[in-house]
């Protein structure tokens, strides 16, 4: 841990090493110190990573720390690299996430839709994709996006029948 923390010295703003110390912190019972490098890890990924990093950075940081807050827009980056890297699963979830925690936030509006987009196309749940198509049109009938959402919704309601 002390030859890690030397190294970020060097690079502070290298986001392997704030996860590699936020792995660390937990082994030696300091979470407080392991929480602040995890959102240093997300932080720099979600700005600059590969998809594969900043998912697994997000993965161990959930493991340690459920209820660890990520703001918004990190969400949405995240949900992105988990569906560039096939887990949906993770990509659902973190949409929800995004949807219930930040609900007045801008980047909720496009989380309902794409949400909605993977539940329907990716993980073949049409029936579970229509009640939000049919919510982000309720909430958002204006929306730049709500003829895309409208043409998801027949297409959905089309799967099911």
């Amino acid at each position: 841990l002390s030859q890690y923390r030397r190294l970020l010295l060097d690079s502070p703003n290298d986001p392997g090493l704030h996860h590699t110390v936020a792995l660390l912190y937990p082994q030696v019972n300091q979470p407080d110190a392991a929480r602040r490098h995890f959102e240093q890890a997300i932080s720099h990924y979600a700005r600059t990573g590969p998809p594969e990093a900043l998912v697994r950075v997000f993965f161990d940081a959930r493991q340690l720390f459920p209820e660890l807050a990520v703001r918004p827009a990190q969400l949405v980056r995240i949900a992105s690299a988990a569906e560039q890297t096939l887990q949906f699963s993770m990509a659902q979830s973190v949409l929800v996430e995004l949807i219930e925690r930040y609900s007045s936030a801008p980047e909720s509006e496009m989380a309902m839709l794409r949400l909605g987009r993977l539940l329907f196309e990716k993980l073949e749940q049409p029936a579970r994709a229509v009640p939000l198509f049919e919510e982000y049109l309720r909430r958002f009938p204006n929306s730049p996006n709500a003829d895309h959402a409208r043409r998801f919704l027949n297409d959905a309601r089309r799967a099911i029948m």
